[in-house]
């Protein structure tokens, strides 16, 4: 087994699929995939990975109670079985098969152990990914032992998240550095007050956000440009509801009431399927979202787009990117960032921690969108900040 074969982990590269049925289960099989495979093998192929996601989605969650998966999570399931026979095809038999067996998955296991099985880039996959595969290769076998084809598979060396891998949080005064952060984030120096030289500059810049030549950015671009609420509604809307990056990629116009001084996410779109969620705002981001909602109204960039934010590129929101954004907005505040992991997740994060501590779990639970209570009781631990509160009431 060498370490030619590196593919792509699907919760880095893969956007999220709209919902559809397992008939087109076929657009989770990758090309050079297809391009591996002669006419009736293809054909084969493509059924198999059909009838996978198809049990997936009814009841891939818990095959006892016929309770299946959402479209989002059966994707990433899905492409991941399909990266792993290509995997078997190019290192371990170095031909086509059509059926995985446990040989097959211990010698996965075994690769992923010695890191033989890496990204395309030639690094290294995370502890999280490795049991990823792990999981993907439990449910095969799972969905191979319920049809009679085959029995469950367990793998020899299991990887389990640690603690450390999961991001911090943010504090409650950092959130607030958040917030103000957006609200300035990448507001231009005003057009008289720039030399010609900063000016051109600044133009160049506005030039490529705004899609227009530069000869064409005027004063009144600039202006628009300083009084844009999108960043910020988008910020202030996940520090409120805990957006996951899924969420935010998903969000349409539609999901804003900003009278209710809510976000509602229908079931078709919520990250776990299971039922709509209506998302508590404060009354100060209903209102930079309003804000936000009457600008997008006479933006050409959203013209053909129901999606309540684009990059400034005009594409949908991704983890990548805001990641990105969220390294900009850290720049530009006093937040800590040494020694600690700080990712989109810990917006999401620090709405947990500080949800719980006000006592109320079931509150928690529903801004958060989870299924079951048990979730969200992983945030109950008091946050340094709270205990340290609570060492200053006892002397």
């Amino acid at each position: 087994m060498g370490d030619r074969y590196s593919p792509d982990d699907p919760d880095e590269s893969v956007g999220s699929p709209s919902e559809e049925s397992a008939d087109s289960a076929v657009r989770y099989i990758a090309d050079e995939t297809l391009e591996s495979l002669k006419h009736r093998q293809s054909v084969l192929y493509t059924q198999t990975i059909r009838k996978f996601v198809k049990w997936m989605q009814s009841r891939g969650k818990n095959p006892k109670k016929s309770t299946g998966l959402s479209t989002h999570c059966t994707a990433n399931y899905a492409r991941r079985v399909d990266q792993l026979y290509r995997y078997v095809w190019q290192e371990v038999e170095q031909s086509i098969v059509l059926e995985l067996n446990h040989w097959h998955a211990d010698q996965i296991n075994q690769a992923l152990v010695d890191d033989e099985l890496r990204k395309r880039d030639g690094g290294c996959y995370s502890k999280t990914s490795k049991r990823k595969f792990n999981d993907t290769l439990r449910k095969y076998f799972s969905w191979q032992a319920h049809t009679g084809t085959g029995e469950k598979w367990r793998p020899s060396v299991e990887f389990n998240d640690s603690s450390s891998q999961a991001p911090d949080e943010f504090t409650i005064s950092e959130r607030r550095e958040l917030r103000e952060a957006s609200i300035e984030f990448k507001t231009l120096p005003a057009y008289s007050d720039c030399s010609p030289e900063q000016r051109g500059e600044l133009k160049g810049y506005l030039s490529q956000k705004l899609g227009k030549p530069i000869d064409e950015v005027t004063p009144d671009d600039w202006r628009q440009h300083n009084r844009s609420w999108e960043i910020a509604s988008l910020v202030w809307t996940a520090l409120d509801g805990g957006l996951r990056p899924i969420e935010i990629t998903r969000a349409e116009v539609t999901w804003a009431r900003t009278q209710k001084a809510t976000l509602s996410i229908p079931k078709e779109d919520s990250a776990k399927g299971e039922e709509n969620w209506e998302v508590a705002l404060t009354r100060q981001t209903a209102e930079i979202l309003d804000r936000w909602l009457d600008q997008r109204s006479h933006l050409e960039r959203h013209n053909n787009s129901d999606k309540l934010w684009l990059t400034q590129h005009g594409n949908p929101w991704s983890s990548s990117s805001l990641n990105y954004l969220l390294g900009n907005l850290l720049d530009a505040t006093d937040i800590d960032t040494q020694h600690r992991k700080l990712s989109w997740y810990s917006i999401r994060h620090s709405v947990g921690e500080y949800l719980t501590e006000e006592g109320d779990l079931t509150k928690a639970q529903t801004q958060l969108r989870h299924e079951s209570l048990e979730t969200t009781k992983q945030y109950r631990d008091p946050s340094p900040d709270a205990r340290r509160d609570s060492l200053d009431r006892i002397g």
